[in-house]
């Protein structure tokens, strides 16, 4: 008995020693497809592959290698088979990508690719064999073992949905004064990403390539689209993925856009994923896509928004005594009073309750808000108005209103700053015509002064939506723009300057 222990111990030193030996003296790696370092591959029938091969030295001398490589039968290779170098120092290496191509006619099943190295470095021999497995399948099978899920289109960096609309990416450009400024863009920096959902259901591990290139409606690459050069085709983006059997999992792939190239339309946005080293799609999905370039005409109503606020304070100055002169402390007390009510009346519940109104009515929450942002605030000045028609007593009001919401809220900004401006010229100015405060009877223009306020805030809102477009990025549909302007902008300013007119007369009533 103890005889039979000391040969299999003896046995298994001797298994050992070699192998220990080998590995301190070279590496052999066989990676068939490129990229799988464990289990079997997986490729498809009518396709072909590449298959890598290298040995490292960690000899200090020289190391002739012999290289043999057994592929099965019926596998189309166009490389010679045996390799004979020689490795001359440490850490001197060899390698070679062989590309295999698999027949139509080639049956689905597993096959062995045997690779045998004989490596001497003159005082030691080594003989070392590894084998690969391979499953061929066919190209139905391999498009029910490796799917594309979904797209999400844009997604974050961890590739989750978005806030912001599907489908749709956003071209981040520069103004011509930033960019001359700084020099251009970061073309290291990606407009958006997108989350592809990709699902691995056979019962091997797969190295995959998962990309996707933006085509127009005739399939033609986009040009501008190209990610950064590092190398390989450009017009793809891609990631390598080695994926676990029976998993899936969401690759994010980020986004790259030339702004002076990429116009803004309707794209198709082609995703693909192939086994890594392959040249036969697994999957592939396509999803529409509209690009947003820079709204222009934004950037043009902040720039004109800016320059008459600015032209309007010499203006305002130059005419103070005229306007404020002969104002009664009376009129200043009651002005306030108004200007305390529209907030306390309209900001403070919209503060609590415009999130739960969004998150039921979504984008028609402005059917509700309007309510109180347009007919009850134009009931409230207009009536005001009614009790003291003045040049100025608008703009005292919206300022109560801007500096109390400032305070409480935190709501001081440049969008605000210019919108209050913006607001004070063009209800002003929609007063004047109107001849309200030019001493002109109200009796015979109650609606046109409904007329002339609703058009002013229907150009406060357009203005307000392209501020923030340009200040912030938002994107507004047009249908959106054109509802909230004809709803909430003109029809119910409209409402309420005809109940701001009655309240008007019996408050004016109650005064004298």
């Amino acid at each position: 008995m103890m005889q039979i222990k000391l040969f299999l111990f003896a046995a298994l030193v001797l298994l050992l020693i070699p192998a220990s030996a080998f590995e301190d003296t070279a590496s052999l790696s066989v990676q068939i497809p490129y990229g799988l370092k464990e289990g079997k591959g997986l490729v498809v029938q009518n396709s072909s592959f590449q298959a890598f091969f290298s040995v490292e030295s960690f000899y200090q001398g020289d190391m002739d290698v012999e290289l043999k490589i057994i592929f099965p039968e019926g596998f189309e290779i166009g490389e010679p088979e045996e390799y004979s170098f020689k490795l001359q120092t440490e850490y001197d290496n060899w390698y070679k990508f062989i590309k295999i191509n698999i027949p139509g006619n080639t049956s689905p099943g597993i096959y062995s690719i045997k690779t045998i190295a004989n490596i001497s470095t003159g005082s030691k021999n080594f003989h070392v064999e590894r084998e690969s497995l391979v499953r061929v399948v066919s190209a139905e099978e391999l498009s029910q073992i490796i799917k594309i899920n979904k797209v999400i289109i844009p997604s974050s960096e961890e590739g989750e949905e978005t806030q912001y609309q599907e489908n749709s990416l956003v071209l981040k450009e520069k103004s011509p004064l930033l960019k001359k400024i700084s020099g251009g863009i970061d073309l290291f920096s990606p407009i958006a990403y997108v989350g592809i959902e990709v699902e691995n259901t056979g019962e091997e591990n797969a190295v995959l390539l998962v990309s996707f290139e933006i085509l127009d409606s005739n399939k033609n690459f986009v040009p501008g689209f190209e990610r950064p050069s590092m190398g390989g085709d450009q017009k793809l983006n891609f990631v390598p993925v080695n994926m676990k059997a029976s998993s899936k999992e969401i690759i994010t792939l980020p986004v790259y856009a030339e702004e002076d190239t990429v116009l803004g339309g309707n794209y198709i946005l082609r995703s693909t994923v192939k086994v890594f080293g392959s040249d036969f799609p697994a999957s592939v999905k396509e999803n529409s896509i509209k690009v947003i370039a820079r709204n222009w005409t934004s950037i043009y109503i902040t720039i004109f928004t800016f320059i008459l606020t600015i032209a309007a304070f010499p203006l305002f100055l130059s005419k103070y005594d005229a306007i404020f002169g002969n104002f009664k402390t009376r009129y200043l007390v009651m002005i306030s009073l108004f200007g305390t009510v529209a907030f306390a009346a309209i900001n403070v519940p919209m503060a609590f309750m415009s999130e739960i109104v969004h998150a039921i009515l979504g984008p028609f929450s402005f059917l509700f808000t309007g309510l109180f942002y347009e007919i009850v605030f134009y009931a409230i000045i207009t009536s005001l108005i009614i009790l003291i028609p003045k040049i100025g007593v608008i703009s005292i009001l919206l300022l109560v209103r801007f500096i109390l919401g400032g305070i409480i809220f935190g709501t001081f900004g440049p969008a605000m700053l210019l919108l209050f401006c913006f607001q004070a010229i063009t209800l002003e100015a929609a007063l004047y015509l109107t001849g309200i405060t030019r001493g002109i009877k109200l009796e015979d223009r109650k609606v046109l002064l409904g007329i002339n306020l609703g058009i002013a805030d229907a150009l406060n809102a357009y203005v307000s939506f392209n501020l923030m477009m340009f200040l912030y990025r938002l994107y507004y549909a047009d249908w959106y723009i054109i509802m909230n302007l004809a709803i909430s902008g003109f029809l119910y300013t409209f409402i309420g300057v005809l109940l701001g007119i009655t309240l008007g007369k019996k408050l004016k009533t109650v005064v004298d």
